[in-house]
């Protein structure tokens, strides 16, 4: 259960830094072409990314864990 609210937070937390760099994006898209941009689906990509990697870390330092015998 304890993985389960690791790996959401992940998505949470991959969500939210695809929303900002998604909007650092258009505003630096903005001040040079004077054409709003930006990433279309990044956040989602973002969030999928960040429960993937706290996913494999956990599993990762779990196995660890198991092996030093604690």
């Amino acid at each position: 259960m304890r993985t389960f609210g690791v790996v959401l937070a992940g998505f949470i937390g991959g969500f939210i830094l695809g929303i900002v760099v998604s909007e650092v994006v258009a505003v630096v898209t903005l001040a040079l072409s004077g054409d709003a941009g930006g990433i279309r689906y990044l956040p989602l990509f973002t969030a999928v990314a960040g429960g993937a990697v706290t996913f494999v870390v956990r599993r990762a330092r779990a196995r660890r864990h198991e092996r030093a015998g604690g």
